[in-house]
């Protein structure tokens, strides 16, 4: 019977012994896992909002839908004497410094925000031309991207079968000031050479309120004469390989 009682108190320590280890083991484990694999709560707002700001692609909305903007009509201001001091200017570019678009990010706007503002405004410009211009929108062709790309321009607007009119739309939410700078690419630029009196920069200022639109013939000629400023330009040097 001894012998027993000592059996079975060596099996009760070895069951202690070996229920204390898992449950160190299991401890450990735990340990590991929450310092590699760390949990999230999906209930924490402030993560999910940070998760939406990375990944939303675009937060602008129009005050009003595109056909409720009342859209008038102004002149182009030719520059004053004073041309080639740009002054204090409203612009529509894209930002290139990184110290800069640190500290504009959350006034910049994201690509589908500025492709929806784009398109509100070439629908702006389109209305225009029928209700001021008297054409019938079959004459009014808007190009697809792919064109755009391609030629410069967005807009062709057709006369008896005749181009008559290619239309560049440059669009911007902000409203009309005295002076505003708009970019244009090289193929616009190139575009402008080529159609010269056929080729318009429609600018639509207040896309998604209250729009205007000035309508600019042949820019390259109205640089020329001094009523519209250039600033800055890239110039492309071609070499000849000797």
């Amino acid at each position: 019977s001894s012998i027993i009682c000592l059996f079975n108190a060596v099996l009760s320590t070895l069951f202690c012994i070996i229920f204390s280890l898992l449950l160190s083991f299991s401890f450990i484990l735990l340990l590991i896992k929450s310092f590699i694999f760390p949990t999230f709560s999906l209930n924490n707002s402030e993560d999910t909002n940070n998760e939406q700001d990375v990944t939303e692609e675009g937060n602008w909305t129009p005050e009003k839908n595109a056909d409720e903007v009342e859209i008038s009509r102004v002149d182009l201001t030719p520059m004053d004497e004073n041309r080639g001091n740009l002054g204090t200017v409203s612009k529509t570019a894209n930002v290139d410094n990184e110290e800069e678009k640190a500290k504009t990010t959350s006034k910049r706007l994201s690509a589908a925000d500025k492709q929806r503002i784009g398109a509100e405004g070439e629908e702006y410009v389109k209305r225009s031309l029928i209700k001021d211009e008297h054409f019938e929108e079959s004459e009014i062709i808007i190009l697809n991207t792919d064109e755009e790309n391609s030629t410069g321009r967005d807009i062709e607007v057709k006369k008896n079968g005749e181009l008559i009119k290619h239309i560049e739309v440059k669009s911007t939410t902000e409203l009309p000031t005295n002076r505003h700078v708009f970019e244009m690419s090289g193929k616009q630029w190139a575009a402008a050479r080529k159609y010269q009196d056929k080729y318009w920069l429609y600018c639509v200022f207040g896309v998604g309120k209250e729009a205007t639109i000035v309508a600019v013939q042949n820019p390259i000629q109205k640089w020329k004469d001094g009523e519209l400023e250039v600033h800055p330009v890239d110039i492309v040097v071609g070499i000849k390989n000797t």
